[in-house]
């Protein structure tokens, strides 16, 4: 009897300790926008999404994506995968796990290859529609983290042409008034809480400086609204 009681207690104690040296599992929405507007955009592959993913560092923690295209339409198909949380290790398979995870980062691999093969030069480009329709998603969103991906060279080129000098001087000139018309059309939620990375990898010395204004217009439009942005 004795030795039955010393057994419960050691595997308790083993359990408590166990629990104490692996984290609580934490939850990650992430959006990532890709422009599919020109064959020469560079876009973000596997290995990049796995640095930014929450299960690299993990295994048990949850995670949701949400991918789509950037084009010349201000619909496009969405891909989104989840994985869930394991609540206690004690209790999970890592055989199952790791099969799990494997699937799903296989899914978002596929995903972002096809969307490569669609990039072409397009007639327009429908951007701000799309990043604030994420945005305003995130922002409802319970995660413990939100994390949205841009990977365009955010040139619009819709309601609002920024290949027009006109408008493109007042981006530098008169920022607020852009803001202004980009709201009014597509209006944006408070933003506390998110995490916006803007990447692009410019063609040129003249395309480099272009992406510098427009992402630093960004940049301090959306840290406006609570969000904090990083460019890349």
């Amino acid at each position: 009897m004795k030795l039955d009681k010393y057994i419960y207690a050691l595997l308790i104690i083993s359990a408590v300790h166990f629990s104490s040296c692996n984290p609580k599992p934490i939850s990650q929405e992430i959006s990532i926008v890709l422009d599919l507007t020109s064959a020469n955009f560079s876009h973000i592959l596997l290995n990049d999404f796995k640095k930014k993913s929450i299960i690299s560092k993990n295994v048990n923690n949850s995670e949701t994506v949400r991918i789509q295209g950037i084009t010349e339409f201000g619909f496009n198909e969405v891909k989104s995968f989840m994985i869930d949380s394991v609540s206690s290790a004690l209790l999970s398979n890592d055989y199952e796990r790791k099969h799990e995870i494997k699937k799903y980062y296989s899914n978002i691999d596929s995903v972002l290859l096809e969307l490569s093969k669609n990039k072409r030069e397009r007639v327009g480009s429908v951007i701000f529609k799309i990043i604030s329709e994420e945005l305003n998603m995130l922002s409802k969103s319970k995660a413990d983290r939100k994390l949205l991906i841009i990977n365009t060279d955010l040139m619009e080129k819709s309601f609002i042409d920024y290949y027009d000098q006109d408008i493109f001087n007042e981006i530098v000139n008169q920022p607020k008034n852009i803001q202004k018309l980009l709201v009014q059309k597509y209006p944006l939620n408070k933003l506390n809480g998110i995490e916006i990375q803007i990447l692009y990898k410019p063609i040129d010395k003249m395309d480099s400086k272009r992406f510098e204004i427009v992402s630093d217009f960004y940049k301090l439009f959306l840290e406006s609204y609570g969000a904090h942005v990083s460019i890349g």
